[in-house]
């Protein structure tokens, strides 16, 4: 698990919510406290799949986080689709393994977390180091500056 934090909130947060940029991460969870509090929860009751894509919800989230006053806390849980975690980290994932990624902005500033799961219990940590290093790279490639803390 690496913990970042983004000099540019204003460039993250125009990116999380105008853009694709994040659309093919799952949606866990997202909520939103300012003017009122907007909860959404990715997931769904298929066999077949669990949580919906984020950019499903992204418009509902920028309708309501738009205007001039600023939201106390948003916060948001994405994963990372098996095919996509398979593509990133290799053969030596499962489908129940999950590479995540939590977004919070407050007051304080802007930070992301990686964090990797795996479902059954390994002393290896090569899955876990390498969702680091991508989502360290990820950053780098949006062109955003950041922390690692």
């Amino acid at each position: 698990m690496k913990y970042f934090q983004v000099a540019e909130v204003k460039e993250f947060m125009n990116m999380l919510l105008t853009k694709e940029v994040f659309d093919d991460f799952l949606l866990v969870n997202a909520s939103v406290t300012g003017k009122g509090t907007l909860v959404l929860e990715g997931r769904v009751e298929d066999e077949n799949i669990k949580y919906l894509p984020y950019g499903n919800f992204r418009n509902v989230l920028f309708e309501f986080i738009k205007g001039k006053v600023l939201p106390k806390n948003i916060q948001l849980v994405l994963l990372l689709p098996f095919e996509s975690a398979r593509s990133v980290l290799g053969d030596g994932v499962s489908g129940d393994d999950s590479a995540s990624l939590t977004i919070r902005f407050k007051e304080d500033g802007l930070f992301v977390a990686s964090g990797f799961a795996a479902a059954t219990f390994n002393m290896d940590r090569s899955l876990e180091i390498n969702w680091d290093k991508y989502v360290t790279g990820y950053l780098d490639d949006l062109g955003l500056t950041v922390d690692i803390l």
